[in-house]
C-alpha cells in the first residue's frame, strides 16, 4: 500500500536528517537499501500488507492495530521493541523504554512511535540514513539497515491533557445518554453511534477515504459549524479522533462521533471551534481506496 505521503512527511521535515552520503550520488546507499527492503517483502509476499513511505523509503507492517491515538509531542511513550540486522535478522538488543516523544532515538524508531496508533505492534524496515548511519552503533555495522519490532506501545497524556480529557468525557457521557443513549463508548474516549450500516471495505488508519461530514460542537449541537466532503485523503491526516473512530466502520456507513476536545482541535481550537471544544462528526463513508 501507497503511504499517504501528508501523513508522516511532516515528521522527517522536524528533524534533522543524518548524512551518510556517496560523493557522486547523495542518496545512493539510501536508495540501495530501499531496493533491498522492497525486494525483501515481495520475495516474501508481505508486500500487500506493508505500507510504504517513499518520503523516508521506511516500510512497515501493522502487525496489531491498536485503538488510542499516537503519540504527539510532550507526551511519555513507553516502547517495548527488538533490534535487528536486516542483512542476516540478527537480534542485537531487546529494550523497554519510557521517554518523552520527541526524545527518542534514532529517527526510525521516533518514525515508529509517530505511525503507530497507541497499543498497536508492527515492524519497521528502517533504511541505515534514519537508523545509525554511516557510524554504526554497538554491535551494529555502518550503513546497516535495521528492523525495529515494536511488541507494545503505551502513550501517557500529559497532566494537563488528562484533566481536561476527563472533564470531556464526563461531558460526552453526560450528553449521550441523554441525547443518543445507544452510542457506545471506544477505549480512547470517543463515543460513535453507527445510523446506517455499510457493506463496503473497512478503512485502516492508513487508508485513503472520501467521505461527506458535518461538524458541531458538543455544547452547541444544533449549530452545524461546518458541512463538506473530503475526497481521497489519508485517515491519518485527520484529527486523532477521527483516526481511532473510521477504522471502526466500513464503506457505505453513516455515523455519528462524540469526540473528547484533546482528540479533536484542543487547547488552540481551528476555524468556528472553540479551544477545549467537545465536536460531534456526523459521517457518510463513501469510499475506501483499494
Amino acid at each position: 500500500m501507497k503511504l499517504n505521503h501528508t501523513i508522516l512527511s511532516i515528521f522527517f521535515a522536524s528533524v534533522s536528517i543524518l548524512s551518510c552520503m556517496d560523493d557522486e550520488d547523495p542518496n545512493a546507499q539510501l536508495n540501495s537499501e530501499i531496493k533491498q527492503i522492497d525486494s525483501y517483502l515481495a520475495t516474501s509476499g508481505l508486500s500487500d500488507e506493508a505500507f510504504f513511505d517513499n518520503s523516508s523509503g521506511i516500510r512497515f507492517i501493522v502487525n496489531n492495530q491498536g485503538q488510542y491515538p499516537p503519540a504527539h509531542s510532550g507526551q511519555k511513550v513507553k516502547l517495548s521493541y527488538s533490534t535487528s540486522l536486516f542483512s542476516d535478522r540478527t537480534v542485537i538488543s531487546s529494550s523497554v523504554i519510557e521517554e518523552v516523544a520527541e526524545k527518542i532515538q534514532p529517527q526510525g524508531l521516533a518514525y515508529a512511535v509517530s505511525a503507530l496508533l497507541g497499543g498497536s505492534s508492527g515492524t519497521f524496515y528502517v533504511p541505515s540514513k534514519y537508523a545509525y548511519g554511516a557510524t554504526g552503533a554497538t554491535n551494529i555495522p555502518a550503513n546497516s539497515t535495521i528492523i525495529f519490532t515494536i511488541s507494545s506501545i503505551s502513550v501517557q497524556k500529559t497532566s494537563v491533557e488528562q484533566a481536561q480529557f476527563d472533564l470531556d468525557t464526563a461531558a460526552i457521557h453526560t450528553f449521550v445518554k441523554a441525547n443518543d443513549p445507544d452510542a457506545m463508548m471506544l477505549p480512547s474516549g470517543v463515543w460513535y453511534k453507527i445510523t446506517q450500516p455499510g457493506s463496503g471495505p473497512r478503512p485502516t488508519p492508513y487508508s485513503t477515504i472520501s467521505f461527506d461530514y458535518t461538524l458541531k460542537a458538543l455544547a452547541s449541537p444544533n449549530t452545524t459549524i461546518q458541512q463538506s466532503t473530503l475526497s481521497n485523503y489519508g485517515i491519518f491526516g485527520l484529527i486523532d479522533g477521527l483516526k481511532v473512530g473510521l477504522p471502526q466502520i466500513t464503506q457505505g456507513s453513516k455515523v455519528t462521533f462524540y469526540i473528547p476536545s484533546g482528540l479533536g482541535y484542543g487547547p488552540n481550537g481551528a476555524t468556528g471551534i472553540a479551544k477545549n471544544a467537545n465536536l460531534i462528526f456526523e459521517i457518510n463513508l463513501t469510499n475506501v481506496a483499494k
